[in-house]
């Protein structure tokens, strides 16, 4: 007969109570009493060790952002070894926390692998996170994947992860066959939209207004979701806010400066913005502005980078640190520049940025462009991709300021050959067309042009640009072409209005045309659109409206054919 089991000891009353307090003040999530009721739980003799108690003191500590006190106490216990790696990370420190995770005894577990990728992520291996993330995002992390709140946080950092690894057709393609989430969740579009407008850069710019689509949708989703939740209007516009702050760079890419400064300044001038979102928005001021209010925009830069930098990836940490160097530059602050670009070196040791600004710092010193330019030239073949680009524009840049445009025109032309996708960056076509126009090369201008867009799925303000220089280099049939190709695609009012204000200066400069000729096929095309001439213009009925007045709608350096007299 088995002996029987003593009965445990009564747990005294006072100590139970203090358990029951615990429990209530953790559903709560009230973690100032959390910490009281443990600091009594500890010092009652009849209490006794608990490991729970610790840890439940440990986590209060972390959710009240108390990290070093946190660090001290999860630093005495080895069962808390995930929470000194998660402290250490909360802190900045991400090497220390990666050193931490990989040395736990559990470090396979999924919170580990989950605080891991989010390090990864930090520290600039998007790689490594967008691995994790995709396998939880795919169903295809057997520990993760069954459970929908894991499911939706990876699907949000998988899109960011993939953002930034630059897989831009990655993204698409997710985004395709997970289109219900995209529709329906405000994180996943925002994030979407923010992945594919980074693409822009490097030759996306075909994914600008589906990523305008997506950071529109995701506001509006948003706006919809926590009114439904009976948040008031000021949170709903803080949570808002950083959907503007990355349309606002879109808007800037579309020309649109006025109405992305007004976006900027909104997330600024918010009493209840959150640190990360302020610190983008005034980078973002901060390159809009260029040279103008350039004290404000260094002061504000600091400021949010101050208050923000332990909650930014190492990208955005180095973009936020050589904008701010560039401020110093244009502040005539010489000696301040150097130190601050000598510290970036120590940081960024390889990196192209830091290189571009050490080439500044060489032209202060020793203003010769020519000698800077070859040396560009010469290094730039230990760069690749963007950052070759880079390095190669600058010696262009240079060589013209040298007056050596030829070779300046070598360069250029040799960056086409090497990276077709290149010439679809906006700013890149901009750059390459007015060089190569202003130089006497058109036919370079018109291939950059021919490369850089698609009528059919391109942007309406890049094929407005094409447009605008086919008519001044004196292809008026190859523009009229383009227009009608991309008349067949879906665009707003506003943009076919702009697109038929250019065919009717194209179709004037078409030899033989008359203003009858082309207010026919004006009339034609306005009828094609199913609109009257006073919809496009936004006219009343009794107003009277001639459709050739269209040329008023295009830039000065566009105009009409005058009528022969």
């Amino acid at each position: 007969m088995a002996e029987a089991e003593a009965a445990p000891a009564p747990m005294n009353p006072q100590v139970q109570g203090l358990y029951g307090e615990l429990r209530k003040a953790i559903l709560r999530e009230n973690f100032d009493k959390v910490l009281s009721v443990c600091k009594k739980l500890k010092a009652h003799a009849d209490a006794g060790p608990d490991d729970d108690v610790v840890r439940s003191e440990c986590i209060a500590l972390l959710q009240l952002n108390r990290l070093d006190a946190a660090l001290e106490l999860s630093g005495k216990h080895a069962f808390l070894a995930f929470e000194r790696a998660y402290a250490l990370y909360r802190m900045g420190r991400h090497e220390d926390a990666q050193a931490a995770c990989e040395a736990a005894e559990d470090r396979d577990s999924p919170r580990f692998r989950h605080l891991l990728a989010q390090l990864q992520y930090r520290q600039g291996d998007y790689a490594g996170a967008k691995a994790f993330y995709g396998a939880v995002a795919n169903g295809e992390d057997e520990e993760l994947g069954d459970d929908e709140d894991n499911i939706h946080d990876a699907q949000v950092n998988y899109l960011a992860a993939m953002g930034h690894a630059e897989d831009y057709t990655d993204i698409e393609a997710y985004v395709e066959s997970h289109a219900a989430d995209v529709e329906e969740d405000y994180e996943i579009a925002y994030n979407a939209g923010v992945g594919l407008s980074a693409g822009l850069e490097s030759g996306g710019v075909e994914r600008m207004a589906r990523a305008a689509e997506f950071l529109r949708s995701s506001r509006d989703l948003c706006a919809t979701t926590l009114e439904d939740e009976g948040l008031g209007n000021e949170e709903i516009a803080e949570e808002c806010g950083i959907m503007d702050i990355a349309l606002s760079f879109i808007l800037s890419a579309q020309g649109k400066e006025a109405e992305a400064i007004e976006l900027c300044m909104a997330a600024l001038q918010r009493k209840s913005g959150r640190p990360v979102d302020v610190c983008v928005a005034a980078n973002n001021l901060t390159v809009f502005r260029g040279q103008r209010d350039l004290f404000d925009s260094f002061r504000r830069l600091n400021k949010a980078v101050a208050s923000a930098e332990e909650k930014l990836s190492t990208s955005e940490i180095l973009t936020l640190r050589c904008n701010r160097c560039l401020l110093l530059l244009h502040m005539n602050k010489p000696k301040e520049f150097e130190a601050a670009v000598a510290e970036l070196r120590k940081d960024y040791p390889a990196d192209a940025h830091v290189f571009l600004l050490e080439v500044a710092i060489k032209l202060l010193n020793n203003p010769k462009p020519a000698e800077v330019a070859a040396t560009l030239e010469a290094q730039a073949a230990d760069f690749a991709g963007r950052e070759k680009a880079r390095v190669s524009l600058a010696a262009a840049q240079l060589w013209f300021q040298a007056g050596e445009d030829a070779k300046a025109v070598e360069v250029l032309a040799g960056m086409l050959e090497a990276d077709a996708d290149l010439v679809k960056t906006p700013g890149f076509v901009a750059t390459l067309v007015s060089v190569f126009n202003t130089k006497r090369r058109p036919e370079l201008a018109k291939s950059v042009l021919d490369g850089a867009f698609d009528p059919a799925s391109s942007a309406p303000y890049m094929i407005r640009y094409a447009v605008e220089y086919k008519i001044k280099f004196g292809d008026a049939e190859g523009a009229v072409k383009v227009i009608e190709a991309a008349e067949q695609s879906d665009m707003s009012s506003d943009d076919r209005l702009e697109l038929g204000a250019l065919k009717a200066v194209a179709l004037s400069w078409i030899a033989g045309r008359s203003e009858e000729d082309v207010e026919e096929e004006l009339d034609g095309a306005v009828a094609d659109l199913g609109v009257s001439e006073h919809d496009l213009y936004g006219a009343e009925a009794d107003d009277e409206v001639d459709i050739l007045d269209l040329e008023r709608k295009v830039p000065h350096r566009v105009r009409r054919r005058p009528a022969p007299t």
